[in-house]
């Protein structure tokens, strides 16, 4: 619900205007009113308006990616201005060791293309945390996304032991033959 508005107030030619603030989607909204005047003055109306800007960005990066995984992240890129555009998309992560390439891009009027950067995932993150900007002098668009970061090989528990403790416990321990370097460990 974006506005409810009880009361109203007309004009001299019995007509209202109603400020109606929209939130930052890209959506549809429906619109109704309903009017009340007395016991026989009654009638209701409505319209569907559909919200758009002139430059978007659409991604469709996995939500979920493995660390070592080599990727490809895409995001398409739409004009809806009735005249061409001439666009430079640049995106960033903080948590890559290399920078995404800027691409550029020339959009006829109506028309969309496919952006996208190669990337590998690195081990030891959660997330990878993106920013998307698509400008042009006419228009721009921002996104902020997040990828989650699983590990390909996950830690699993090798030998556990329970043993009740009086003075001294000596045991000898050591990684498995196979283990990753830098994952798992010992916990007390």
């Amino acid at each position: 619900l974006l506005l409810w508005q009880p009361r109203v107030a007309l004009d001299a030619d019995g007509r209202a205007r109603v400020r109606v603030p929209l939130n930052d989607s890209l959506t549809s909204f429906r619109i109704a009113a309903v009017a009340s005047g007395g016991a026989g003055d009654f009638g209701s109306g409505g319209a569907e308006i559909r919200t758009t800007q002139d430059l978007m960005i659409l991604p469709s990066f996995a939500p979920l990616v493995r660390d070592g995984d080599r990727i490809r992240n895409e995001a398409t890129i739409r004009n809806t201005t009735t005249g061409e555009l001439a666009v430079t998309v640049e995106a960033e992560s903080a948590e890559l060791a290399a920078p995404l390439a800027p691409q550029q891009l020339v959009l006829a009027a109506g028309a969309a293309a496919v952006v996208g950067w190669e990337v590998a995932v690195p081990a030891g993150v959660a997330a990878l945390s993106y920013q998307i900007r698509a400008h042009s002098p006419a228009a721009s668009d921002a996104v902020r996304l997040r990828q989650q970061v699983r590990p390909a090989v996950p830690t699993r528990v090798v030998q556990a032991t329970t043993v009740q403790v009086r003075g001294e416990l000596r045991e000898a321990v050591a990684p498995p033959r196979d283990a990753l370097a830098g994952r798992g460990g010992i916990e007390l």
